[in-house]
């Protein structure tokens, strides 16, 4: 911002955390209902037909461990920022640089436009 300050509230970034807690809350609910289907239709399965729907699985809970884990920097990130927000720019953002969102979806192939 030339020659201003960037106001931060702190009410609008604790809400903001609130509902990101609650959403992964929701989310994690939703995946564990899902994991209660796949192991019913698991136990009708046997050989590379359980093990497909055990693999499955597993990604699914490392996917949501790396999701759960992201939201954990990008709160502590949230945190640090109210916390150094009468500071410098490059504080702020040194702080938010050290979230490291590239392990959200491990199961996901990266683009192929990535590597340009």
């Amino acid at each position: 911002m030339a020659g201003g300050k960037q106001k931060l509230e702190d009410d609008a970034v604790v809400h903001m955390q609130q509902q990101m807690v609650e959403k992964y809350d929701n989310i994690r609910k939703r995946v564990h209902n899902l994991q209660g289907v796949i192991d019913g239709l698991e136990g009708q399965w046997q050989g590379i037909g359980r093990a497909a729907f055990d693999k499955k699985q597993y990604e699914i809970n490392t996917s949501l461990q790396n999701i759960g884990n992201i939201l954990s920097e990008v709160i502590e990130a949230m945190t640090s920022t109210r916390n150094i927000k009468d500071s410098k720019e490059d504080e702020v953002r040194a702080s938010v640089n050290k979230i490291d969102v590239r392990d959200g979806a491990s199961t996901v192939p990266t683009s192929a436009l990535s590597s340009y």
